[in-house]
């Protein structure tokens, strides 16, 4: 085992604990590490809006998309299933 996971904080493992650990380390910062801070975040949105968007639902287009159902040779047979002769 590491020392990083014998060292570890459970309580901060859940979502409230994270959020207070999260609360903890921005109140510990400086305002100058705050605005560097906000100054990435804002680079990384910017850089984020740029790149092509990969799923046409949160692209904004009308574009619908469908599913594609396996071949009936590939599909596994159930129990008490009809189709299966079974």
């Amino acid at each position: 085992m590491s020392k990083e996971t014998q060292s570890a904080d459970w309580p901060e493992s859940s979502f409230d604990g994270s959020r207070r650990e999260q609360l903890r380390q921005a109140q510990a910062m400086s305002l100058r590490q705050r605005l560097e801070a906000l100054d990435q975040l804002a680079e990384l949105s910017d850089r984020l809006q740029a790149m092509p968007k990969r799923y046409a639902a949160t692209s904004g287009t009308s574009t619908t998309t469908t599913v594609r159902e396996p071949d009936s040779e590939n599909k596994m047979a159930h129990p008490g299933d009809e189709r299966d002769g079974g």
